[in-house]
């Protein structure tokens, strides 16, 4: 290792751009021989990183720390602020790309943060995608960061005043700092896009954010960011299945929306319940068989959201036809509470595992399709102000039959009168 005092002093001294870049080349080239002198060259490289005129020269200092891993954990600062400050992009990504080879194997790292901010914030793509892909490249340091994209790619996520970081909207307090809660930058669109595609490059780690990706997709309020999260989603491919099949579920409902309301106008509403709800039951139950990758199982789950939006709309729409105008708001009030109280009891229900939860489903399902029997068919009934509508309304043939005669018996009683007047 004798060349490496010149090699160094040439990095340092020499006048000639092209030369201080290829002593910085050389020793990255190198460095598996000179690791062990890390401490003659390593603060030389960050030195020059920071302050060298030539960019390719920093960019050269910047790609030999990196090569240095873990050992150059003490220049760290100096590798971030070059990824945050420096002029030229080269010497950005290279910069980048050296924190993610220093602090892949370490623990705790707190560059990490920067390079997530940079990932979401910067303003230029490719710097974006780098940090991005940086991120993924930790084994463990990361993972909270990248939570925090993925937080951040949701609508209503908040961020610390102080340190920037993110929190659960619920809370009043940073996890972090202990800072009061800030500004909400869950509302610009642009940085959950910038979110989104953040966690597209996380590859196989994008896995346990899938159902975050499919919310996004379905449920953003911006049609952008919902374009986003789907092309994220399909960027990710088979490390984001989880999110895949929750699309393809909710897209399996858009017939059986359109289903509803013919099945509604031409079923009496009892028969129509009973029958949807019954439905329903029995696809809750072959269900159980669907992480088993069996076929009755997605035929349970074409079933359920075909038979769904029917028994939906018709349990929605049974109080405001079942009881009459004093009291229907408050029967349709009940009926809320009661749904709600259903949903306040769910998860209780679903701690029972799979087999128990499909079982209580369907015991539901059965139950509602029996004590709607006991209730008087509203179909094609008048809105009275009874306090419950039983009487049944006349046919429309009925109806406009009758408006002609009492017309016609009009016309001719005015014209009569006219007559005798005259």
């Amino acid at each position: 290792m004798a060349w490496l005092p010149d090699c160094l002093e040439k990095l340092q001294c020499a006048r000639d751009d092209k030369t201080r870049q290829l002593a910085a080349r050389w020793i990255g080239h190198k460095m598996d021989e000179v690791r062990e002198c890390k401490e003659h060259f390593g603060g030389a490289l960050a030195w020059a990183a920071a302050r060298d005129d030539n960019a390719e020269v920093r960019g050269a200092c910047l790609e030999s720390l990196g090569k240095l891993g873990a050992d150059a954990v003490f220049y760290a600062d100096v590798v971030e602020k070059a990824a945050r400050k420096d002029d030229d992009m080269y010497v950005r990504i290279a910069a980048v790309r050296a924190l993610a080879e220093i602090g892949k194997t370490t623990e705790k790292f707190p560059q990490v943060r920067t390079l997530r901010k940079l990932a979401v914030r910067d303003h230029e793509a490719i710097i974006r995608t780098n940090a991005a892909k940086a991120i993924a490249f930790f084994d463990n340091a990361a993972n909270q960061e990248m939570e925090f994209v993925a937080r951040e790619a949701m609508e209503g996520a908040w961020a610390c005043s102080f340190c920037g970081d993110h929190a659960l909207a619920e809370q009043l307090l940073c996890q972090r700092c202990g800072g009061q809660k800030g500004d909400n930058p869950g509302n610009d669109p642009v940085f959950r896009s910038r979110a989104l595609t953040a966690v597209g490059e996380f590859g196989p780690k994008a896995t346990p954010f899938s159902e975050a990706l499919a919310k996004a997709a379905l449920k953003d309020s911006v049609i952008g960011v919902r374009l986003a999260a789907a092309d994220t989603i399909g960027k990710l491919r088979d490390h984001c299945r989880p999110a895949q099949e929750l699309l393809l579920t909710a897209f399996l409902g858009i017939p059986g929306g359109a289903m509803a309301p013919y099945l509604m106008d031409y079923l009496p509403r009892k028969t129509g319940l009973s029958v949807c709800a019954v439905g329903c039951g029995i696809c809750t139950l072959l269900i159980r068989g669907l992480h088993n990758g069996k076929a009755r199982a997605f035929l349970g789950v074409l079933g359920f959201k075909l038979l769904l939006p029917t028994w939906q709309m018709t349990t929605m729409l049974l109080p405001s036809e079942l009881f009459g105008t004093q009291i229907r708001t408050w029967g349709f009030a009940c009926a809320s509470t009661c749904g709600r109280i259903a949903c306040m009891l769910c998860p209780f229900a679903v701690g029972h595992g799979t087999d128990g939860f499909t079982a209580i489903l369907a015991t539901l399902a059965l139950g509602a399709a029996i004590v709607v029997q006991l209730l008087p068919e509203t179909k094609d009934c008048d809105l009275t102000e009874n306090v419950i509508n039983t009487r049944p309304s006349l046919s429309i043939s009925r109806k406009l039959s009758m408006a002609e005669s009492a017309s016609e018996a009009q016309t001719s009683s005015y014209g009569a009168a006219g007559t005798s007047k005259v």
